[in-house]
């Protein structure tokens, strides 16, 4: 194996680790997002104000929105 061929191989490898580890990130913050979409809906049972709870669910879709760009690249 020649030296271009190594190189290409260490690339070939590392694109698919990065591949690995987003597909990782984005289950993960998938489930963040569920789990604080669940704690939106506990709040609202417990009588917080629907306008809070309005706004907490807009940033958690802007939050995941804004870091999807970050992590996909």
């Amino acid at each position: 194996m020649t030296s271009e061929e190594e190189n290409e191989e260490i690339q070939r490898l590392v694109e698919e680790y990065k591949k690995e580890q987003t597909q990782d990130l984005l289950r993960d913050l998938r489930r963040i997002g569920w789990r604080a979409r669940a704690i939106i809906r506990v709040l609202g049972n417990r009588g917080v104000d629907a306008g809070v709870l309005e706004t907490m669910e807009t940033h958690l879709d802007i939050g995941g929105e804004a870091i999807r760009p970050l992590i996909e690249d």
